[in-house]
Formats: C-alpha cells, structure tokens, sequence
C-alpha cells in the first residue's frame, strides 16, 4: 500500500517542520548525499492509520545507534567542558591563596629571636632557629644533659620484664639442648638404617620360600584401587596404587624461592631448580616422583627387608634370617621398603628442624624486646619514678587478707 504523503494536520508528527536527520529515509534522501526516491521523513508520518496505511512508526537498528553515538558523544563533550571549567576556577583559587599567604622559607621573623645555644640571630619565618645547625646542636646538648641521668636511673633500678625475660631465655636454652640431643639421635638413626639396608642388599637370593605357597591362595583376590577406583588383583594392587599415587602427585608442584641450606644434614628435600616457576621442589627427597627416578630393578637383587618390628632396637639385624631373601622383583609384601622407612626417618628429622628454628625466634623476639627495652627513644620518652629510695624491687608484692571473726547478718 502506497503511503499517503498528505497527513490529517493535527498529530504531532504532522506539526513537526525540520526532518529529523537521523533515520534511514532521511539518509536516502538526496539532500542527504543519496539520489534514491525521496520518501518523507519518519517523524513527520502521519499517526492516524488512514494516511499512514497501519505503516509502523519504527527505526532501523542503525538510525537508532547513532542518535545513541551522538548522545554519547554530547553528553562526553559536556563533562569535559564542566571539569576544564572545574579545573579553571581551582586554579584562580590557588593563585589567589599564594599571593595572600606569600611568604619565603629563607625569610627572618625580625620580632623573635632564635632559642638555639648563644645564637643571637632573628629566627626563621617558619621555624624557631635561624638555621638547621643551631637545632641539632640544641639537641645534642639536650642529650648530653639528660641521657647520663636517664641510663643511671635505668641501672639502679631493675625492671621485673628483664627478670622475666631472662627467667624465659633460661628455659629456652633447655629446650633447645632437648632439641638438639633429639636430632643427635635421629641422625644416628639415619645412619642405622642405611647400615641395615647394606647389609640387606649383600645377601643372595633363595627362590623358593616356605611361605609362597600359603600366599598364592589368597593373591586371586582382587580390590578396588583407592585412586582411580579400577579393579586390581591383591598381587599387582600396591604397585598399581603406586603407579596411580605418582601420576597424581607429579600434577602437583611444591615449591619455595629460597633453597634449602642446613649443615650437617643430608638427604632432606629434593631442592631441584625450576627454570620457569623460579623455585627449588620442596617435596621429600626419595618420595619426589618428579626429580627422582628409581633405577631398574636386576633379577639378582635380593629383597632385603628387614623381618623385625624394631630395626632401631638395642640389637642390629645382621643374620641372613633376620632379613627377606626373595627376589626384589617378585617380592609383593615388601614393596619399596626402603623407600618408606627412609622417609619415615626424614620427616621426623625435618619436623625437628623446624622445632629448632621456632625455638631460635623465640629467643630472638625476646632478646630485641629487652634490648629496646632500653634503648634511647625509650630512656627519653619514660621515666622510673623511686619514692622510696630504701626499696629497690619495684615489684607489687601479695599482701595476706584476714577474715572477719564473725558476720553481721540484717
């Protein structure tokens, strides 16, 4: 249906004078750069159904972005305008201030003088010395005259802190002796173990055992791996946990940017270097799957577990019945024995480390406290009043209460 150019005259498009300029018709208009069929602007269509034949006053998507853009860009120039104008009127401000308030640093009030020692000069505009060297000589006679008296009084009359503190240093040294005495023996335990493990891996190996036979009945059993939750056999389950345990945990990365440094000590952390995160691996040194590769097992090499419970016992295992004499590569119920018993022995040795070090912080937070305890800002900031000069302990001490003989009762 062809629109009606003629409109009723009494809406508000059909008042409107000036074409809108935004929509697409007025774009394809030829006054507007366009040589298509000149159409009448949207705005200016007539509302009432009869000359706009059910026509939708609608915009396209694109008339619409840009009276959105020119909004934008309005609004924008606006603000910018009001912060110059914002900036303008602080300056004139500012200038007005100075010029009112203009005064030098390097002026001299004529009226005072400055108080510095025997310096007649007139002091500063805005200080009380007509230079930095008489303030600084002023406090260093202030100092003189009163730092003497302030660390006499310090030392004639004990403080019950430092008595304390030394009380707690006291204490502190014996805990670190315990401390010591403990690694001792764990480092003595260290060189025990690998002392079994030699004498374990000398011995040769016997293929048949009186055992093997009991245990085949119970190896046709299978359970679910506690990592993956596939099922296993009993035979193959703790290497196959093993090998699930290892995948995971090489995901994982452990680290720290300063490498381990303690003497006397071997074989704690693993402490390789990583080029791209910048940290050295903190993880124990035989459980690193990552860093630490175990060498290949060879079909002559015996088990050599230990079969007592106590292997740090007053007796050292040294018979070849005392150790398992199956083949490492067959042997199930000892799976990587070494591996566990050593890190066993690490972790304790690591834990007494860190024992020792939260031991020294301690007995260095308490050393700083009693050394700033009278240090100068402190001497000259407080003061120890003595009313009773015959009384050198300071102390509060408990006064004993008597009970009433008898109660009044209302």
């Amino acid at each position: 249906m062809k629109l009606n150019l003629n409109g009723c005259g009494k809406c508000e498009n059909c008042q409107r004078k000036a074409d809108c300029g935004m929509c697409d018709t007025c774009f394809d208009r030829s006054k507007y750069g366009s040589q298509s069929k000149a159409q009448k602007c949207r705005l200016r269509r007539c509302l009432d159904d009869r000359f706009s034949g059910n026509v939708k006053q609608k915009q396209s998507k694109e008339s619409l972005k840009r009276q959105a853009d020119l909004a934008f860009e309005e609004n924008r120039k606006k603000h910018e305008k009001k912060i110059k104008k914002e900036k303008k009127e602080k300056r004139k401000q500012q200038s007005m201030y100075a010029t009112a308030n203009e005064t030098n640093e390097f002026d001299y009030d004529m009226k005072r003088q400055c108080i510095g020692p025997r310096c007649t000069k007139p002091a500063l505009v805005t200080s009380k010395y007509c230079s930095h060297e008489c303030g600084r000589l002023l406090a260093r006679n202030r100092l003189l005259q009163i730092l003497p008296q302030r660390i006499q009084e310090w030392n004639g009359t004990p403080t019950v802190a430092n008595d304390n503190g030394r009380q707690e240093l006291d204490r502190i040294r014996k805990r670190m002796i315990n401390a010591r005495t403990e690694l001792q023996a764990l480092e003595q335990k260290f060189h025990r173990l690998e002392t079994i493990i030699s004498t374990g891996r000398s011995l040769t190996v016997v293929e048949k055992l009186d055992n093997d036979d009991e245990s085949e009945g119970e190896m046709d059993q299978s359970i679910y791996c506690v990592v993956c939750g596939h099922s296993v056999s009993i035979k193959n389950a703790i290497k196959h946990m093993d090998k699930c345990y290892i995948k995971i945990e090489s995901q994982m990365s452990f680290g720290s940017v300063y490498p381990t440094r303690i003497e006397g000590s071997q074989r704690l952390f693993c402490d390789v270097y990583n080029e791209q995160q910048q940290t050295y691996c903190k993880r124990l040194q035989v459980l690193c799957p990552e860093h630490t590769k175990e060498p290949k097992v060879p079909e002559t090499e015996v088990c050599g577990c230990p079969l007592t419970c106590d292997i740090y016992g007053t007796e050292l295992p040294t018979k070849p019945n005392h150790f398992c004499r199956a083949a490492k590569r067959k042997c199930t119920r000892h799976f990587k024995w070494e591996t566990m018993y050593r890190a066993e022995v690490d972790l304790q040795r690591i834990r007494q480390w860190l024992k020792i070090d939260e031991i020294f912080d301690e007995e260095r937070r308490i050393k700083t406290a009693m050394s700033n305890r009278a240090g100068l800002v402190s001497l000259l900031l407080h003061q120890t009043t003595v009313h009773d000069p015959n009384c050198l302990d300071m102390r509060t001490k408990p006064t004993v209460t008597k009970k009433p003989a008898y109660r009044l009762m209302i």
